[in-house]
């Protein structure tokens, strides 16, 4: 499949909303990773409690790919988008506000639930609205989505170092939401699910696509889907775990790590902005096998160095590898399912 052959990425404002909601959405997606050597200091948790904020944040995303083809059919894909921001910042403000365990576990499990809404919108309104230009701009989504990952270590450690806390940090990403709703007011994200009972008024329909609220995905769809699985669950627990990582077994003091982990958001970075290129260019599958043997490359160099260096070395290049499985997945995903988009894209959560 070549990504976008004879397809032409016209940047709407709308695209562009969905870019930078991606962007600020994949910030608090990374942001616990970061926060977890404080959260472990502050609440005095172990390793187990640590993880299960992970682990219930991925519970949460399960449960929004079970339930956002419901909310965008109810609510429209620009209405669940929203509700689905408001109650990602809502949950953020309980993870800051939180002083024990019940409450900031609570809080990742519903950030994993209610933001996860927004991705799965997003994905779905590039897919419809760009066609078979859905590779190059899922691609470049993620590079906005990378940028965001990018930004949490180093805003994080900033803010640490200033005295300003971590929460500082977490609050720049609900303002950056507050300022997103303001300015895009009335700005639809393009919506080719078919409306439920309550409609999905005012929202714009893409031409040639549509969500497909039932019926039997065909059996091209799911490798993609496996290897978006595959990739989400690496990203996952390599941001959640590489500071702790390279605090506990290579000796970095925690803001270090914590900005060290920098390495792997900028490799993502990197390799999303060579991949939305190189997507206009080359087969999705021989580019999507490339990343794949890249990541695979670098995590033993991560895993088993003792040296700060190597150990970060080893991490960038994992990120480098990892930062284009997931988008060239789940347009692969789509592609072979262009009809049902939103189905896809819940499912590859």
């Amino acid at each position: 499949m070549r990504a976008a052959e004879g397809a032409r990425v016209v940047r709407t404002r709308a695209t562009w909303l969905a870019y930078l909601l991606l962007g600020t959405y994949a910030y608090l997606q990374s942001a616990p990773g970061a926060i977890v050597p404080f959260l472990r200091a502050e609440l005095g948790l172990g390793y187990a409690a640590a993880a299960l904020h992970l682990t219930l944040f991925a519970t949460g995303s399960l449960v929004a790919g079970a339930t956002s083809p419901a909310a965008e059919r109810r609510l429209g894909r620009t209405g669940a988008t929203w509700a689905g921001a408001g109650g990602l910042c809502a949950a953020a403000l309980a993870l800051v506000a939180g002083r024990s365990p019940a409450v900031t576990l609570t809080a990742a499990l519903a950030m994993g639930w209610l933001g996860t809404w927004v991705l799965v919108a997003v994905q779905s309104a590039l897919a419809d609205e760009h066609g078979e230009g859905r590779a190059v701009a899922l691609s470049e989504s993620n590079v906005l989505a990378s940028a965001g990952a990018l930004a949490v270590p180093a805003v994080v450690a900033g803010a640490e170092t200033a005295g300003l806390g971590w929460r500082a940090a977490i609050l720049v990403a609900i303002a950056a939401f507050a300022a997103l709703a303001l300015a895009n007011r009335g700005v639809p994200l393009v919506d080719g699910t078919p409306p439920g009972p309550a409609g999905a008024a005012g929202a714009a329909a893409a031409p040639g696509a549509g969500a497909g609220a039932g019926g039997r995905l065909p059996r091209g769809v799911w490798p993609g889907i496996a290897l978006v699985s595959a990739g989400v669950a690496a990203e996952w627990c390599i941001g959640f775990w590489a500071a702790t990582f390279l605090q506990e077994e290579v000796g970095l003091a925690p803001a270090v790590a914590v900005g060290a982990t920098t390495g792997f958001y900028a490799a993502m970075l990197a390799g999303r902005v060579a991949g939305s290129v190189l997507a206009r260019r080359v087969g999705a599958v021989p580019l999507l096998g490339a990343a794949l043997l890249v990541a695979a490359a670098g995590f033993p160099v991560f895993w088993l160095a003792g040296d700060p260096v190597v150990a970060v070395a080893g991490l960038a290049l994992v990120g480098l590898g990892l930062g284009d499985v997931f988008p060239l997945s789940i347009a692969l995903a789509m592609a072979a399912a262009a009809a049902t988009a939103a189905r896809v894209s819940a499912l590859g959560v």
